[in-house]
């Protein structure tokens, strides 16, 4: 009898596997789970539109592509360089810079 009882219990499963990010503790904040989820789920959605973005980018083919003649490469840089956001974030870092450029 003791031994039918024996193979009852080893035919229940006592481990199951849980990812990590769906684990709570009972020590754990509730809020504070839920916000690690979240964050999580954000992180996991902005990775995979990164990689989604390096696989097009290195799918696009580069074969028969010309090299950019010096005067568009000054018009690309004259146009960036005076851009207003440009401007901004520049003297935001000269102003925060404790030496000068």
């Amino acid at each position: 009898m003791l031994e039918s009882h024996a193979a009852g219990i080893a035919d229940i499963p006592t481990q199951d596997w849980v990812p990590r990010i769906r684990l709570c503790f009972l020590s754990e904040d509730p809020a504070l789970y839920a916000k690690r989820v979240a964050v999580a789920h954000q992180s996991r959605i902005e990775a995979v539109k990164a990689m989604r973005y390096h696989l097009r980018v290195d799918s696009m083919p580069a074969d028969d592509m010309h090299s950019l003649s010096v005067e568009q490469i000054n018009r690309v840089l004259t146009l960036a360089l005076n851009s207003k956001f440009l401007r901004v974030h520049h003297a935001a870092c000269l102003s925060n810079s404790s030496t000068p450029p």
